[in-house]
């Protein structure tokens, strides 16, 4: 699932033609600035134009604030205000210094000095992401490698441990969008954390560039939808068939982990595979799209007319198959990659299944929730080959927080997947294969 808030997303886009500017707007945009980030909404508010405000309410710019402050940390001071102009439109940049960021605001003017749009054109954080601490970089070894499906092409990584042979291999597997290999968001790296953790406990890992990354709209044939098989399937595929070919790896040692969709379709990709000895479900959705959708809607959005328009799209999905239109586009998906992911049963092709397979969840998750894991432990918690477990401070991305349930912007914060996440996978390749 995609980690960004869609009422974020929705703030962002709304920005329009501006004019001339002066002095006194620079001073304005200041003066917004500091309403807006102390809390003070109720000045800040007045400040956006009437079409702006029929959009976006007085508690949706309240959600933004809070979740500015989650991603940058506390706020400093403006350190720098200045006027700009691009094909006719107006606009003020501010950066903002934060304490774990300096991100440049953009605020749009229109012809009576209102706002009429508020977005973000840099991030700038001051602390990024760093490689875990408790892998020692002289323990592993990567090598640039393609993993190729007919006419697609894709860069990737195998990373394996630095001394040994005759090891497992674990293929990674995306959640949805167009991630790359190491599956970043934000400041969060999972593939990578994976990656060096496992090679440190003698596990080799291929991961790569999603083929919608790298091909987006070519990543079919012409005039051909894309589905969840071209999406992910088809080079899932080619990455185990390459995995098996691989020098002083074990052939009988090959292990599909997928995170979130990548989890959810890991049942129907080790059915029709016979060359996988194991699978590992991170946050793997149990319910359909739809149902999470509406879930996740009702916990980020807080403006009723917002969230009653979200609600009427997650239900749209849920019903892809009968829109006569499978053209149309639903979350920058036609609906019929919705019709196609609907027909999935991914719990009951799970219980057909022999090899064993290992399902893990965090607590905090707000996208795949302990909602999920209680079906999967209710369909095949008993089953001998099964391994179910979760953690309570993990989010989506398996990294720690704290309070009941995560937010999008604490995916901004730079962490890594902790240690003892990585050894309970080892265990279990090292265990059971």
């Amino acid at each position: 699932m995609r980690r960004i808030s869609l009422l974020v997303i929705g703030l962002f886009l709304i920005t329009r033609t501006a004019y001339s500017q002066s002095d006194s707007t620079l001073v304005q945009a200041n003066q917004f600035f500091n309403f807006f980030i102390g809390g003070d909404i109720e000045k800040a508010y007045p400040y956006f134009d009437n079409e702006f405000q029929s959009k976006v309410s007085f508690e949706q710019i309240k959600s933004l604030r809070r979740q500015f402050l989650t991603s940058y940390g506390d706020f400093k001071s403006v350190i720098k205000t200045s006027p700009h102009t691009q094909k006719n439109v107006k606009y003020v940049l501010l950066t903002v210094a934060f304490d774990r960021a300096k991100p440049v605001f953009a605020l749009t003017i229109n012809t009576e000095n209102k706002i009429a749009g508020l977005f973000t054109t840099a991030e700038n954080y001051i602390t990024k992401y760093t490689d875990p601490n408790y892998v020692k970089k002289d323990s592993y070894l990567e090598e640039n490698i393609a993993i190729e499906t007919g006419e697609f092409k894709l860069p990737g990584l195998l990373t394996r441990p630095k001394v040994g042979e005759n090891y497992p291999v674990v293929v990674l597997i995306h959640g949805s969008g167009p991630q790359n290999m190491d599956e970043q968001t934000g400041n969060l790296k999972p593939f990578r954390d994976l990656a060096l953790g496992l090679a440190a406990k003698g596990i080799a890992t291929i991961r790569y560039d999603k083929r919608t990354r790298i091909y987006g709209k070519k990543s079919t044939a012409a005039g051909q939808n894309i589905g969840v098989k071209e999406e992910v399937i088809d080079d899932a595929t080619s990455a185990i068939l390459f995995a098996q070919k691989l020098n002083k790896v074990n052939p009988k040692k090959v292990v599909l982990l997928g995170h979130s969709l990548g989890a959810q379709l890991a049942p129907e990709i080790a059915l029709n595979n016979k060359l996988l000895s194991g699978i590992i479900m991170l946050a793997a959705p149990a319910r359909t799209i739809g149902e999470m959708l509406n879930e996740q809607f009702r916990y980020l959005i807080k403006d009723s007319a917002a969230l009653a328009q979200n609600l009427k799209l997650a239900a749209e999905i849920a019903h892809a198959d009968t829109i006569k239109n499978q053209n149309k586009v639903l979350l920058g998906a036609n609906a019929s990659y919705f019709t196609e992911l609907n027909k999935l049963n991914q719990v009951l092709t799970a219980k057909k299944l022999t090899l064993p397979i290992l399902i893990l969840q965090g607590e905090r998750d707000y996208q795949v929730t302990i909602t999920d894991l209680n079906i999967w432990k209710k369909a095949i918690g008993n089953s001998k080959n099964v391994v179910i477990k979760s953690f309570p401070k993990l989010n989506h991305s398996f990294t720690e927080g704290e309070g009941a349930l995560s937010s999008p912007a604490e995916y901004n914060i730079p962490a890594n997947i902790p240690e003892y996440v990585i050894i309970d996978i080892s265990n279990f390749i090292h265990s059971n294969l």
